[in-house]
C-alpha cells in the first residue's frame, strides 16, 4: 500500500466517530447529489471488479513476453498492474460505503427524507385525487355526449321544452342506436339503398 493510501485510510478511521453540528442546516438536494454520486461509483467499482477478473485469468505469457505492460518510459509489471487495479476497487469500495453510511445512517438525512418522503405522499395524494376527478369528469362529459348524438330531434326539442329527459325503454333506444349507426355507416361507405 502506497502513503497516500495509508493517509486516506488513516483519515477515513479517524472520522469514523463524528458528531453532527447543530447549527447544520441539511439541503435535500445535497442529499439528492449525494445519492446520485454512489450510481458512477457502483458502475466503476463493478467495472474494475469486471477488468480485475479478466486480467487474472490471462497467463503473463499471453500478454506479454518480458511480463511487462506500457511503453516508452511508463511500463509496469503485469503484478504490479493487478495490485493497483486490486486497491483501485478497494478504495472504491470504502469510498462508496461511506457515502452509502452518510446517506443511509445519519439521523440529519434520515429525518429529512422522512419529511420529504411525507409532503411527496401529501402531494401525490393531491395530485391523484385531482387527476381522479378530471378523469370522472371527462367520462362523465363523454357519456353526456355520447348519449345527447344519440337522441333524435324531437328527443331535443322536448328536452329544451320541458328541461327533462324524455323516459325511453331499453329496446326503443336500442333500436334508434341500430338505426344511428345504420346511417352513419351508409353515409361513410357511400352507400344508397
Amino acid at each position: 500500500m502506497n502513503q497516500r493510501t495509508a493517509r486516506i485510510m488513516k483519515r477515513f478511521i479517524e472520522s469514523q466517530v463524528r458528531e453532527n453540528s447543530a447549527d447544520f442546516n441539511p439541503n435535500l438536494n445535497a442529499l439528492f447529489s449525494l445519492e446520485e454520486v454512489l450510481v458512477p461509483l457502483t458502475r466503476a467499482q463493478r467495472n474494475l471488479t469486471r477488468s480485475f477478473t479478466l486480467l487474472a485469468r490471462m497467463k503473463t505469457p499471453q500478454i506479454t513476453p518480458d511480463g511487462m505492460i506500457g511503453g516508452r518510459g511508463f511500463a509496469l509489471s503485469l503484478k504490479d498492474t493487478k495490485d493497483i487495479i486490486s486497491a483501485t476497487i478497494d478504495n472504491v469500495a470504502q469510498v462508496i460505503d461511506a457515502i452509502d453510511d452518510e446517506v443511509s445512517n445519519n439521523p440529519v438525512w434520515k429525518r429529512l427524507k422522512e419529511q420529504h418522503e411525507e409532503e411527496s405522499k401529501e402531494e401525490l395524494s393531491e395530485e391523484t385525487e385531482e387527476k381522479l376527478n378530471d378523469y370522472a369528469e371527462d367520462k362523465l362529459n363523454e357519456q353526456v355526449e355520447d348519449y345527447e348524438s344519440e337522441l333524435s330531434l324531437d328527443d331535443l326539442r322536448e328536452i329544451e321544452e320541458t328541461g327533462r329527459i324524455p323516459e325511453k325503454t331499453p329496446e326503443q333506444l336500442s333500436r334508434e342506436i341500430d338505426q344511428i349507426r345504420r346511417t352513419e355507416f351508409e353515409e361513410e361507405n357511400h352507400f344508397t339503398p
